[in-house]
């Protein structure tokens, strides 16, 4: 992932990542919290390294064609789906572990209790 822009207003914000969707770049954006009193602000990044150039190309032509574009909506899917396995595969590992110490806690108190 590569950062692409800055965004500092939401509607310019919505502007940018619909425009790049549409022309088959998925994009993650990622809110900047401010120092009190500063305008917030948003980093755009585009999802795939190998269309950084073409998203900088569509932002000052909107005109231009991406050389390499995708269904956004089948990435955004399956990028959500990778996470839900890493999720479920590092839940299930954290619930062996505890299950596994709670079974070794259980052990010794047995065993001190004799």
């Amino acid at each position: 992932m590569r950062v692409l822009t800055y965004v500092y207003d939401e509607s310019e914000l919505t502007r940018i990542t619909s425009l790049l969707h549409e022309k088959g770049i998925p994009t993650f954006c990622r809110s900047v919290r401010p120092a009190r009193g500063a305008v917030p602000r948003w980093i755009v990044f585009v999802c795939l390294n190998s269309q950084a150039s073409d998203a900088a190309q569509v932002l000052k032509d909107p005109n231009h064609v991406p050389s390499y574009s995708v269904n956004v909506d089948t990435f955004e899917r399956a990028a959500y789906s990778r996470n839900m396995d890493l999720l479920v595969k590092w839940g299930t590992i954290l619930l062996v572990s505890v299950a596994a110490l709670f079974a070794l806690v259980v052990s010794i108190a047995y065993k001190q209790a004799l």
